[in-house]
């Protein structure tokens, strides 16, 4: 992100995206659990693991919903930075 343009806070801040506050570190907290030994197991690892998420709504609801939170926080600070009101 960068701090020396006129857009302070661009809007794919990563405070927004599902993909960078949640996807990412959910997949990679869960499939470094042991070590990955070849890139074929690491691609079977990701895979089964958006598979699981797929099939469990209430994770996905729960997404759906903080991204709906950190929108609005987002407008009520005017675009500024908002992840401590979180």
């Amino acid at each position: 992100i960068s701090r020396n343009t006129a857009i302070l806070w661009p809007s794919r801040s990563c405070d927004l995206t599902p993909y960078d506050f949640f996807l990412w570190p959910y997949i990679k907290n869960s499939i470094y659990t042991t070590p990955v030994d070849n890139l074929e197991n690491l691609r079977h690892r990701i895979t089964n693991k958006i598979e699981e998420l797929n099939n469990t709504l209430n994770i996905l609801k729960n997404v759906i919903n903080s991204f709906k939170r950190r929108v609005l926080k987002c407008f009520q600070e005017g675009g500024g930075h908002f992840q401590h009101l979180l």
